[in-house]
């Protein structure tokens, strides 16, 4: 018997333990098992309640029906489905976590066309270009090995949202030279500067290396089956790596909770949570079979490294591409700490314009990290970093509301 469970492999032996009602539950198999039933209500709802009733066996226990406890908050639920059954892009997620702890608060998809099915949980997706998002990790890598710091000046020439081989090898100085900071450049998303910065300051291996620091191209070890973020470049390709640091390219892909993880990243001081989504288990008689707690996934880049980042994500609200969105709410005189990056390309697998913005927003003693992305065919019904603007807005209004009520 021993050998044939052997043969069967890893998936085997479960369908095998299940069958006989001898599944055990150390901390792998209840990953693997809680991932196939997160995934089967996903696809049978589109979303997941925060509590679900499951089968399990527990050693020679007769059969018993647990109750999954996540960590989603209802209200944030609610919120981000109203906002797109207002606003109806063609193609809409949001993903929102802890960022200290990496509980996943909200994971909400929308699909304008109901007859358009297939698409998956799209939160958990990574058909979308990460586009300018990808900005965060070559400067992020520029930082980090010194190369580069918030207040340093770069010159350029061009406009700021093309990308020529001219502007990115002329290094002449004219009348017409123009000379930011990274800070100013990153929150304009100046694609000339990142696409010099790449080429000239941090190079194939070392942006491959942030990428991967970054979690692309690797699994992420979580209770949801998160579709792997894809970081593509060929090391022989100068123009790749110029395309690739200015996020000008549909070759890097991003999933929303991927892009929420990231701004998770710079909030906690260069450490990346962990994305969990099961709170606990628990049986018919209170006995707790699994509890979700946090974990370290990645150390990004160190501490001074990630508070430089965020003066960096801080000018994209302040001064850049989200001033608009984000004004009244993320200022001096704000006692709301906001950062963020937008990013904007054509798709492929998803056709229409892919507009992100991946941030994080602070008030009082709530921290949230939040990744946003729509697609708009034809007509835009609103941008991403509203979305989240709103978002933020209603939920530290409803906190400021409870604190009131609490006195």
């Amino acid at each position: 018997m021993t050998a044939f469970v052997a043969l069967l492999g890893l998936s085997g032996a479960v369908f095998w333990a299940i069958s006989q009602k001898q599944l055990k539950f150390p901390f792998q198999l209840t990953r693997l098992y809680l991932s196939a039933e997160l995934s089967s209500a996903l696809n049978q709802t589109g979303s997941l309640p925060p509590e679900i009733e499951v089968p399990v066996f527990k050693n020679d226990e007769a059969r018993q029906i647990a109750r999954i406890y996540s960590t989603l908050d209802e209200n944030y639920t609610q919120i981000i489905r109203g906002y797109f059954e207002r606003y109806r892009p063609d193609y809409g997620a949001i993903a929102v976590l802890n960022p200290d702890t990496g509980a996943v608060l909200a994971m909400e998809s929308y699909v304008k066309d109901p007859a358009e099915t297939g698409l998956g949980h799209l939160p958990l997706r990574a058909p979308f270009p990460a586009a300018s998002v990808f900005k965060i990790v070559t400067a992020a890598a520029a930082i980090d090995q010194g190369k580069a710091y918030a207040e340093t000046v770069i010159s350029y020439n061009g406009r700021n949202h093309t990308l020529y081989r001219k502007n990115v090898s002329d290094q002449a100085v004219t009348r017409w030279t123009q000379h930011v900071t990274l800070r100013e450049a990153f929150g304009k998303s100046i694609n000339v500067v990142f696409g010099k910065l790449g080429l000239f300051q941090v190079g194939h291996s070392d942006l491959t290396r942030y990428a991967e620091n970054f979690h692309f191209n690797k699994d992420f070890q979580s209770e949801l089956k998160i579709e792997k973020s894809r970081f593509i470049i060929d090391p022989t390709n100068m123009w790749q790596l110029v395309e690739s640091a200015a996020g000008f390219t549909n070759r890097t892909t991003l999933s929303p909770i991927h892009g929420a993880l990231i701004a998770s990243a710079i909030l906690n001081d260069g450490v990346m949570p962990t994305p969990y989504v099961v709170n606990s288990v628990v049986s018919p008689k209170g006995e707790t079979l699994y509890e979700g707690r946090p974990q370290e996934l990645d150390t990004v880049m160190v501490s001074y490294s990630a508070r430089q980042m965020q003066l960096l994500m801080q000018e994209t609200v302040t001064h850049g591409t989200s001033r608009k969105p984000f004004r009244g709410l993320a200022n001096d005189e704000s006692d709301f700490v906001v950062g963020g990056k937008t990013g904007s390309l054509d798709g492929q697998t998803l056709s229409g314009r892919t507009d992100w913005f991946v941030g994080y927003a602070s008030h009082n003693d709530l921290r949230l990290a939040i990744g946003v992305v729509t697609v708009h065919k034809k007509y835009w019904t609103i941008k991403s970093s509203m979305l989240a603007r709103l978002f933020f807005e209603d939920v530290f209004e409803s906190q400021k509301q409870l604190h009131s009520t609490a006195r």
